[in-house]
């Protein structure tokens, strides 16, 4: 028919899309770019760099540990250094997938979509620290040395890998002569309304929650060390704690996921991105729960 031809599926799966129900009827959507592509790809890339450099730094703790005040945020500075390449390569290899032409701008995303935000809040914090006269205000010598390093390590680094994951993405695009198994029609499919209890702001408080309960007792002695006088030590413990949220968090988003396409919604990319990132709103209302139960000031 020229229904058929116009969305290039044969008659026969065309005739038989009435008789499957849920997921089944999303083969020809499941695969459709998402908006917004470069953003997505950019804190995907940025999150596989963090989980490197947090991997990193709890695996040499377990090894050798942490004695000195300020070790953990210098291994970090080293750790987040080294990892750029793997944030680069992967926002790079998926941007490529998902048919982006904009792959310069994407690795530059990459490489501000963390170190940005967290270096303009830092020294807006720094300048104040500087205005009260406190010991803990870092010199501009030392913020003119972390740029240099992030512009003359982590960003090529970042770029590096942006390239290299690129070319190996259109590289098994030649050697395979397509990106995903399934072919995506040229007309977007509806999307049905949804119950209240599939609305994205309940997903993401039951997919937070859950891996959350997993870990905030390990948070307590950690916020101690970060802001107490406490050093902590049981790096074995963290590294445990840190697998079990991980296994907790992808098996919440994944279920939650399933859920989603069950309601006929094909737009799964952008919602389980955020459903595996809305542990972080739990972890922002304890750290503001723990600065008022400690009694905290300044």
């Amino acid at each position: 028919s020229d229904l058929s031809r116009y969305l290039s599926i044969p008659d026969e799966e065309l005739n038989s899309v009435e008789e499957d129900s849920g997921w089944k009827l999303l083969h020809a959507d499941i695969f459709r770019s998402p908006v917004h592509r470069i953003f997505l790809c950019a804190a995907v890339g940025s999150g596989a760099q963090l989980f490197s450099m947090i991997m990193l730094i709890v695996i040499v703790g377990c090894i050798a540990q942490y004695y000195e005040r300020g070790a953990v945020a210098s291994a970090a500075v080293v750790c987040y250094m080294l990892t750029a390449f793997i944030g680069g390569f992967v926002s790079a290899a998926m941007y490529q997938t998902l048919g982006g032409e904009k792959w310069a701008w994407n690795i530059f995303l990459t490489a501000l979509s963390f170190t940005g935000p967290v270096f303009g809040v830092w020294c807006i914090n720094n300048t104040i620290a500087w205005g009260y006269g406190s010991t803990s205000a870092f010199p501009f010598g030392y913020i003119v040395l972390l740029f240099g390093l992030w512009a003359c390590i982590t960003f090529p680094l970042t770029v590096l890998g942006g390239i290299v994951g690129r070319r190996r993405s259109q590289k098994r695009a030649e050697t395979t002569g397509r990106m995903f198994p399934c072919k995506t029609n040229r007309l977007a499919r509806q999307v049905p309304s949804c119950h209240w209890y599939q609305a994205p702001a309940t997903q993401l408080l039951a997919v937070g929650f859950l891996p959350f309960s997993s870990i905030y007792i390990e948070l307590h002695y950690i916020f101690n060390s970060i802001w107490g006088s406490k050093i902590y030590t049981l790096y074995g413990m963290l590294l445990l704690a840190f697998l079990m949220l991980l296994c907790v968090a992808a098996t919440v988003t994944v279920l939650f996921t399933y859920f989603h396409l069950n309601a006929e919604d094909y737009r799964w990319w952008w919602r389980s991105f955020l459903s595996g990132s809305a542990l972080s709103i739990f972890f922002y209302a304890y750290c503001i729960y723990f600065y008022f139960q400690t009694g905290m000031y300044g």
